[in-house]
């Protein structure tokens, strides 16, 4: 990777900026800035061994070299039921912390997906102009529907009896097998509703 210096009259992104945003430049009025990039080569590091790597870091550090640390929290945030995540993400886009996803300041029942949606719509185009928002709340849309999403295949001549078996399973006890099944255990069906719930599970695949 090679990155290339390049002067420009200031650091801000003038196609992610909001009109409102008047200020010249981004930084600090005073003291010494805490990290600056001028140029990263990868010619640097090419053909270094791991061990070549590490003693390059180290001399970095004995020498005082800046280093950049993110911090984060000690719970990870979740992308389920959580308004304040994108405002905690983007905190330029969401002033004050205040409107996030499904947060209860809305006053009628909204998804997530039209939220977002409305929000690339919005007078200002500050979220269309930002080009993380939209990565991110297309990868948070297929994450939620790849771990919810699932679907039972069946042979066509075997659906109508399928179709019965599952209509006539007792819960209790599939969800008492699939507990035993977790745990390892070798489960040999005896009672007719165990028999049914592993003719099911015989005839059904489950795709996700």
């Amino acid at each position: 990777i090679i990155i290339q210096y390049e002067i420009q009259e200031n650091n801000i992104d003038p196609e992610s900026t909001s009109i409102h945003d008047l200020n010249e430049e981004d930084g600090f009025d005073e003291g010494n800035c805490p990290f600056t990039v001028h140029g990263v080569s990868g010619e640097e590091y090419a053909g270094m061994s791991a061990n070549a790597l590490k003693v390059t870091g180290l001399q970095h550090l004995q020498n005082n070299g800046m280093v950049l640390a993110i911090s984060r929290d000690n719970e990870m945030q979740s992308i389920y039921n959580n308004p304040q995540l994108y405002p905690q993400i983007f905190p330029w886009l969401f002033p004050y912390g205040l409107g996030g996803l499904c947060n209860p300041r809305i006053l009628r029942n909204i998804s997530e997906l039209k939220q977002k949606q409305n929000l690339l719509m919005y007078h200002d185009k500050q979220f269309q102009l930002e080009p993380q928002y939209s990565l991110l709340a297309l990868h948070h849309e297929q994450i939620k529907q790849c771990t919810t999403a699932g679907f039972l295949t069946v042979s066509k001549q075997s659906f109508a009896k399928t179709a019965e078996h599952l209509a006539n399973l007792d819960p209790d006890v599939l969800q008492n097998l699939a507990t035993r099944l977790k745990n390892g255990e070798k489960v040999i069906p005896t009672t007719d509703a165990e028999k049914l719930c592993f003719a099911v599970i015989h005839d059904v695949d489950t795709i996700t």
